[in-house]
């Protein structure tokens, strides 16, 4: 067998191939195994050693939802591995540790493992402990550090209008634990259709089409201000969980 001669472009184009390759291959999710449950007493989804409590708002929370905490339930639903790889990689948590997702009330929510959020936000709210922390907004010529204290959390906002797709990542700590609260906000397409998450009792990819929000303004303006609730209320249950831990 002759040696292969190859030359210093056939050699930079397959080290190309290579790297793409591997950049485009998709990676494994990392989950952290919990097993979780709906309390109707609290309102809230708790998992079995009740160290995480989450609460996704004043709704009525369907009794058996589609909960994808592992690779078993995640195996349950065709294309959903990629369609939660997209958006942990659009929300530069790639790495993060997913605790659960609920597709039915729009909510992931992530361990960073040491994920700082990354640049600048789109808005800071603080002091996180308040009642009614404040809440303020970036501008473009805005100079900071911009590194997140344990008193504020950090919002990033990710749209994608050939994907559908509205992704709201709150950066906040939960105990003295840093979590990410993604909302997922996703108009039905094929590929979500194909899922097979049971869309009876909650729309878990809306009917209204993110592409144009401005017809539907009012709508996106209480969804998008709703979830900040839900995150100020999440912090608060975690400094609720630190106190009972000790």
């Amino acid at each position: 067998m002759k040696p292969l001669n190859m030359t210093k472009p056939m050699l930079a184009l397959l080290i190309s191939l290579m790297i793409f390759a591997s950049c485009s291959s998709p990676k494994e999710l990392l989950f952290s195994n919990r097993d979780w449950h709906i309390n109707p007493g609290f309102g809230q989804m708790i998992d079995r050693d009740t160290t995480y409590r989450f609460t996704f708002g004043n709704v009525i929370l369907p009794s058996n939802p589609s909960i994808i905490s592992c690779k078993d339930s995640l195996d349950k639903y065709p294309g959903m591995k990629k369609f939660m790889t997209d958006i942990l990689h659009s929300c530069n948590l790639d790495s993060a540790e997913i605790l659960c997702y609920v597709p039915e009330l729009e909510r992931i929510f992530v361990k960073t493992n040491g994920i700082m959020s990354t640049g600048k936000p789109n808005s800071i709210s603080t002091p996180m402990w308040e009642e009614k922390p404040y809440t303020m907004w970036i501008h473009d010529d805005d100079v900071e550090n911009w590194t997140r204290k344990d008193s504020e959390m950090y919002t990033y906002y990710y749209f994608n209008k050939r994907k559908r797709q509205l992704l709201i990542a709150d950066f906040f700590n939960y105990g003295d634990t840093p979590i990410a609260q993604i909302s997922v906000y996703q108009s039905k397409t094929k590929k979500t259709r194909k899922m097979g998450v049971d869309f009876s009792i909650y729309l878990c990819f809306c009917n209204k089409d993110i592409r144009n929000p401005h017809k539907n303004i009012e709508y996106w303006a209480n969804i998008v201000e709703y979830r900040r609730r839900i995150a100020f209320s999440n912090y608060k249950i975690g400094q609720e969980q630190k106190i009972r831990a000790k």
